[in-house]
């Protein structure tokens, strides 16, 4: 009688990367009072000038679990209490002209409170006038700070905190990673000498808040076993498979070949078929370890099949055997 068993092993190695940097530390110690803070040398800032006006914004943490990668803030953790420090320095460059009817009009997320603001001005402006106020269900804040005039030389500085603040619900904001912004439709309006009237358009902040990676795999089985009894080509289902992730999953193997035994020069061809019902195409185990098949997994299962085919030619009656890795790789993929 004519048998072989052929044994298939797979190891699965699981990699996820998860990009970590080290954020700023202030301090803060009363987060309902503008206090001083230890000055943070990261921050995000504009500069827009208009002739005569410059109109300077800036942003920065006022906690240590905000990061700033590129040009946005990134929060570290969902549901987590958050501030941020927001000035507006608007300045007259102007020699001879006078800035009047001086408006600067923000509003902020959703999911923000205004905990603090301060004004104050260069030496000889008549202090102007900040209002806030709210609106809607979830209590938007808006903010305008207005009524003052600059002479040639002459600034008036903006100062306000900014937090996180809770839902109707009573959860810490935010309560579910995306992208936020921290202000929007930011504007300085004023008029000169000659009565021209002039709107400056501030920047946008934006608050990414990462979802946390995850992946699940599930393999109908790890092990096969093949008990061949006479020469023959053969094929088989050998795993069929399922993949869930946060984001796009790549699968890369390693360390297969063809079947062998220690004690023979003999050897089995033994070739691989994937994500199909019907093989057409067959890699050869040596070249399945430079394949590469990438699954669309974000938020998202996604089925796959590994066919297995073995080609039995008068090899001598022995055991062979196989052994291959199998990688599963989460993609480090940018915040949304």
């Amino acid at each position: 009688m004519f048998s072989r068993a052929v044994t298939l092993k797979r190891a699965l190695l699981f990699i996820i990367i998860i990009f970590v940097a080290t954020p700023c530390s202030i301090s803060y110690s009363n987060p309902l009072l503008l206090e001083d803070i230890s000055v943070c040398i990261t921050l995000l800032e504009t500069t827009l000038e208009t002739s005569p006006s410059t109109f300077i914004i800036t942003a920065q943490p006022l906690t240590d679990n905000i990061e700033i990668i590129e040009e946005d803030f990134v929060l570290n953790k969902i549901g987590a209490y958050a501030a941020w420090r927001l000035t507006y320095r608007v300045e007259n460059l102007s020699p001879d002209q006078t800035m009047t009817n001086i408006i600067v009009h923000d509003n902020f997320g959703d999911e923000l409170d205004i905990i603090a603001y301060h004004d104050e001005y260069s030496q000889g402006v008549t202090p102007g006038s900040i209002e806030v106020w709210t609106r809607g269900q979830m209590n938007k804040y808006f903010l305008s700070w207005e009524g003052f005039s600059l002479s040639p030389g002459q600034w008036g500085l903006l100062t306000i905190d900014i937090a996180t603040g809770k839902n109707p619900a009573g959860k810490q904001e935010y309560t579910s990673c995306g992208i936020y912004n921290l202000n929007s439709q930011n504007t300085l309006w004023y008029e000169t000498d000659n009565h021209k009237r002039t709107e400056v358009k501030g920047p946008q902040f934006k608050v990414k808040i990462p979802c946390v990676p995850y992946i699940s795999i599930d393999l109908s089985g790890t092990y096969i076993s093949w008990f061949v009894r006479k020469p023959g080509d053969y094929f088989t289902k050998a795993a069929e498979g399922s993949v869930t992730a946060s984001y796009p999953i790549v699968v890369t193997f390693s360390s297969f070949d063809d079947l062998s035994n220690e004690n023979t020069t003999d050897r089995i061809p033994i070739f691989y078929a994937l994500n199909t019902e019907e093989p057409s195409q067959w890699i050869p185990a040596m070249d399945l370890n430079s394949t590469e098949l990438t699954l669309n997994t974000s938020d998202n299962t996604v089925n796959f099949n590994i066919w297995q085919r073995i080609v039995v030619e008068g090899q001598g009656v022995n055991t062979y055997t196989n052994r291959g890795v199998i990688t599963f790789t989460l993609q480090n993929m940018e915040i949304p």
